[in-house]
């Protein structure tokens, strides 16, 4: 609706908002749409589990590293770290 930092574009969006409510509803059903597939528990913890894996895979380019293996990797809860 306006670009980063533009405040004249920013102002005609909201009064635009103001002037249709309908226009708004609909923006804002697909925006909490975007954060509910965007940021929930299951994404974050899939996010944390690619962050593990990369960490151990990186640290010897193998998936066993220092004593911890990461087994049979899927992305999913960080349960799948076994500390032996």
């Amino acid at each position: 609706m306006h670009d980063h930092g533009n405040s004249e574009q920013l102002a005609d969006a909201i009064l635009a908002c103001i002037e249709d409510p309908d226009m708004a509803k609909k923006l804002g059903d697909a925006a909490r749409e975007t954060c509910r597939r965007t940021y929930n528990s299951q994404v974050f913890a899939d996010n944390v589990t690619q962050i593990y894996h990369d960490f151990f895979a990186g640290l010897t380019g193998r998936e066993e590293t220092h004593g911890y293996r990461v087994e049979g990797f899927t992305r999913g809860p960080p349960q799948a770290l076994s500390p032996w």
